[in-house]
């Protein structure tokens, strides 16, 4: 009896050991098939949201980036016609502005021509 107590010790001492890493071993698989199970769902709602796979079709998130982009592209080309009307117009009126200067700086010289003619012409019939 004696032996037979001691070959069980020796095995418990020998399978014991293996027994508890395999069960260690399981319940980190059991944790791992958990978070394959999570990451899954993770990756199922990332495909949803970017290709919208499933009943309702509604744009993705890269078609909807798409469209943002291209709307502001147009207004940025909107804004930038605005700008150069806005601008035509300016110059216009700056053009406008000038000719009109220009036009009465004409009319001032002229006048200091008339005045300085008839100073001649007074100083002449003066003398």
């Amino acid at each position: 009896m004696e032996f037979e107590t001691k070959m069980r010790g020796l095995i418990q001492k020998i399978i014991a050991p293996v027994i508890e890493a395999s069960l260690q071993n399981r319940e980190n698989v059991l944790l791992i098939q958990e978070s394959n199970k999570d990451l899954n769902k993770r990756t199922v709602l990332l495909e949803k949201a970017t290709f919208q796979t499933g009943k309702y079709k509604k744009p993705t998130l890269i078609e909807t980036m798409l469209q943002r982009i291209e709307s502001m592209e147009q207004q940025t080309k909107d804004m930038i016609v605005e700008m150069r009307e806005v601008n035509k117009e300016q110059m216009l009126s700056l053009e406008q502005r000038f000719f009109i200067y220009e036009q009465k700086v004409k009319e001032v010289f002229l006048l200091k021509e008339e005045f300085k003619r008839g100073q001649v012409l007074m100083d002449e019939s003066k003398a």
